[in-house]
């Protein structure tokens, strides 16, 4: 006759059973936290990849940003642009950023425009979402898909419009910019920040996707994990949003460029 288990001994196979559970877990949840941090990684590079090609075919320029000249607000993430007053050129129509690496096909692949970890926070940052809480905003549609009453659609990644360097010094205006004063291949450092997996909002300013720092991706195509387990950059403007304060936006760029938070000046700590 086959004995049966007792109680005793079902509660220590249990025991055992939840125990290895406790140990795993927190190694499992590292590990797809790392897979994650990776295919943004790759993502990156993508698009650096593309930037570059593009570059080659127009004297080294990267696709134009802001028009205004404005470095922030939505203005780094928005991809397509559709509002009032809002420069239309033969070359690019209304795309910019990344947004023209996919236009015109320096790129088939409209995933890479988004940081899977941002899209589990924002599930409309996605190719082919519309934001449910705003139907101006979505993500990746071609021209000829884009929904009706669409303003702007969007990546997750933060693109660098503009670099002043030096002149970024502590009480100096930066100069007047023009559309085209995106990084150049041909003119700019190969370790300036080309984009950062960084997300950012009216509210917030800049925000990590992952939690303990940022992917980032230089204008020579190398990538690298800034780590920023104290939110240090969060912290530049004190809590306070970014908005369009270019320094602040050039300040967390240099620190990224860096591996550490830089001063006012913007010059290497």
């Amino acid at each position: 006759m086959r004995k049966a288990f007792t109680l005793i001994e079902l509660l220590v196979v249990i025991s055992i059973i939840a125990l290895l559970i406790a140990i795993l877990l927190p190694a499992l949840s590292a590990a797809r936290d790392s897979a994650i941090k990776t295919q943004c990684l790759v993502n990156l590079k993508q698009n650096a990849i593309a930037n570059s090609a593009y570059a080659v075919d127009n004297k080294g320029q990267s696709p134009p940003g802001d028009d205004a000249g404005n470095v922030g607000l939505f203005g780094v993430y928005a991809v397509w642009i559709d509002v009032g007053g809002w420069p239309t050129r033969p070359d690019v129509g209304r795309y910019r950023r990344s947004g023209v690496l996919i236009d015109q096909g320096y790129s088939d692949s409209p995933e890479m425009l988004y940081c899977p970890a941002m899209a589990q926070k924002h599930p409309w940052l996605k190719p082919g979402v519309v934001n449910p809480d705003d139907t101006r905003l979505g993500g990746w549609f071609p021209e000829d898909e884009i929904p009706a009453g669409m303003k702007y659609v969007n990546k997750s990644y933060h693109y660098r419009d503009t670099y002043w360097g030096k002149e970024y010094q502590a009480g100096v205006t930066p100069p007047t910019l023009e559309l085209d004063q995106t990084l150049n291949l041909d003119r700019d450092l190969p370790d300036l920040v080309l984009m950062a997996d960084a997300f950012t909002d009216p509210a917030r300013g800049i925000d990590s996707a992952h939690g303990d720092g940022y992917n980032i991706i230089k204008l020579d195509s190398s990538g690298s994990f800034f780590s920023d387990t104290s939110k240090a950059i969060e912290g530049i403007n004190n809590g306070n949003p970014f908005l369009t304060n270019r320094a602040l936006i050039e300040r967390a760029y240099e620190s990224f460029r860096w591996g550490e938070i830089v001063g006012a000046d913007m010059a290497k700590p």
